[in-house]
C-alpha cells in the first residue's frame, strides 16, 4: 500500500506544483479569495468531488471510502495571502501589487488538492470519510471559525493540518505533543487628556507621558507577574498620539498583542493591564479604557494523534528525520478552532532546500522547497486512511 501511495503521490507532483505557482502568481488576503476558491472548485471537479462553499471563500468537499461507513476526518489547508511586495525574483512571483504568499499558504492548498486527488484514487483501500477544508483568511485568525460556526466540524473524528517551517529542511518534519502554539489576543488603549501649549505643560495633562508610562509598565508584568516557568509575550506595536511638536497630547492610543499558553495566565495578564491602565491614568490625571479582542486559544495537539502522525512518517522518512519540536510557539494559528472541535495534530513540514540560508515566514523574502510537497502530500495522506483503518478513531 505505502509503495503505491508513493507512486500516486509522484504522478501528481508535477501538478501540484503547477497549481502552487499559479497560487503564488494570484494571491489573495484573507477573505478575498475569490479566484483561489473558484480555482481549488474546479481543480476538486476534475478528481470527481461535489465541492461546496461555506460563506463567500471558503471550499469543502468530501470522499467517501469505498470499504463502507466508518469515522470522519478533516484535513485543512489555509488559502490567504498576506499584505505586502514580494523580493525574490522568483519568475512565478506575485502578479499583484500589495498581496504576496510569504506564509506558504499556496503550497498548504496545492499540497491539500494533491492529497484530495490522491486519495480519490484510492478510495476502495479505506472506510469512513473524508473531509477536506480549504480555509480562508488564516491570517486575521477568523477563517477557521466560519467552518466550525457553519457545523462543518460537527461530527468529525480527528482533523489534521501541516504548516511549511523553513527552520527544517526538506524531508524533515516537526511535531509536538500538547501546547503547540499560544493564544492570541489583541488589546486597545484609549487616552484622554488635556491639552495645552508645550511651554505650558502644567496646564495640560499630557495623554503621551501617560501612555509612555504605560507601555513601561507592561513590560514589568511577564518579568514580575507571570510564574518564570511559565510564558507570555506583551507586545506594543502601534503608539499614536498628539498633532503638533509643540503642543501638549489631548489624546493618545495604544495597539498590541498578548500571547500566552495558559487560560489561567492569560487572565492573569489582562488582569494586570486593566489595573495598570486603570491606576496610571489616575496617577496622569487623564481618563483611559482598555478594550481586548479575544483571538485563537491555543493549538493543542491530541497525543496519540502526534504518535499516529510518527508512525506513518516512519514508513516514509528516516527516523532521525521526524523531530519532535522541543517548544511552544507563541505564534497563533486558528486550526485553534477546529482541534477545540475535535482532538488532531498540527504539524510542520520542512521545506528548507538543502544548503540554503533560512528565510522568515511574512518577510518579501520567504522561498519554499517544492521538492518538499511529495512528503506533504504522502504522510497527509496516509496518516488520514490510518485514522480511518479498521473503522476506528483514536
Amino acid at each position: 500500500m505505502a509503495r503505491d501511495m508513493k507512486q500516486t503521490a509522484k504522478a501528481l507532483e508535477a501538478d501540484v506544483i503547477s497549481w502552487r505557482r499559479h497560487f503564488h502568481e494570484n494571491p489573495e488576503i484573507a477573505f478575498q479569495e475569490r479566484e483561489t476558491a473558484a480555482y481549488v472548485i474546479e481543480r476538486l471537479k476534475q478528481a470527481g468531488y461535489a465541492p461546496r462553499c461555506i460563506g463567500e471563500t471558503g471550499v469543502v468537499a468530501e470522499l467517501f471510502g469505498g470499504k463502507g461507513p466508518g469515522g470522519t476526518i478533516g484535513l485543512r489547508a489555509d488559502m490567504d495571502a498576506l499584505p505586502g511586495e514580494e523580493k525574490t525574483g522568483l519568475p512565478f512571483a506575485s502578479k499583484k501589487p500589495g498581496a504576496v504568499h510569504s506564509c506558504g499558504h499556496d503550497a498548504h492548498t496545492a499540497i491539500l488538492l494533491g492529497v484530495a486527488h490522491l486519495l480519490a484514487r484510492h478510495k476502495d483501500d479505506f472506510a469512513g470519510r473524508i473531509k477536506f477544508f480549504f480555509q480562508p483568511a488564516e491570517e486575521v485568525l477568523g477563517g477557521a471559525k466560519t467552518f466550525v460556526d457553519a457545523g462543518e466540524l460537527d461530527g468529525v473524528d480527528g482533523v489534521a493540518a501541516l504548516h511549511v517551517m523553513t527552520d527544517l529542511e526538506t524531508g524533515v518534519i516537526g511535531c509536538r505533543k500538547g501546547v503547540s502554539l499560544g493564544a492570541t489576543d489583541s488589546f486597545f488603549v484609549s487616552i484622554k487628556g488635556k491639552s495645552a501649549h508645550g511651554s505650558q505643560p502644567h496646564r495640560g495633562n499630557d495623554a503621551i507621558v501617560a501612555a509612555a508610562a504605560m507601555v513601561t509598565a507592561f513590560q514589568a508584568i511577564v518579568s514580575r507577574s507571570v510564574p518564570p516557568l511559565d510564558s507570555a509575550v506583551i507586545t506594543v506595536g502601534k503608539v499614536a498620539g498628539g498633532f503638533a511638536r509643540n503642543v501638549i497630547a489631548e489624546s493618545a492610543v495604544l495597539e498590541g498583542t498578548l500571547r500566552s499558553l495558559k487560560r489561567e495566565t492569560r487572565e492573569l495578564v489582562l488582569s494586570r493591564l486593566r489595573d495598570i491602565v486603570e491606576h496610571t491614568a489616575v496617577a496622569h490625571g487623564v481618563a483611559a479604557s482598555l478594550e481586548v479582542v479575544e483571538g485563537t486559544p491555543p493549538v493543542i495537539c491530541d497525543d496519540a494523534w502526534v504518535d499516529r502522525l510518527r508512525h506513518v512518517a516512519a514508513t516514509y522518512l528516516p527516523a532521525e528525520n521526524i523531530y519532535a519540536i522541543p517548544e511552544p510557539s507563541m505564534g497563533g494559528e486558528d486550526f485553534a478552532f477546529m482541534l477545540q472541535k475535535a482532538p488532531g495534530v498540527f504539524w510542520r513540514l520542512g521545506v528548507r532546500k538543502p544548503g540554503t540560508e533560512r528565510t522568515n515566514a511574512h518577510s518579501p523574502y520567504f522561498m519554499v522547497d517544492e521538492a518538499a510537497f511529495l512528503d506533504g502530500m504522502i504522510i497527509t495522506a496516509a496518516l488520514a486512511m490510518d485514522a480511518l483503518k479498521e473503522k476506528s478513531v483514536i
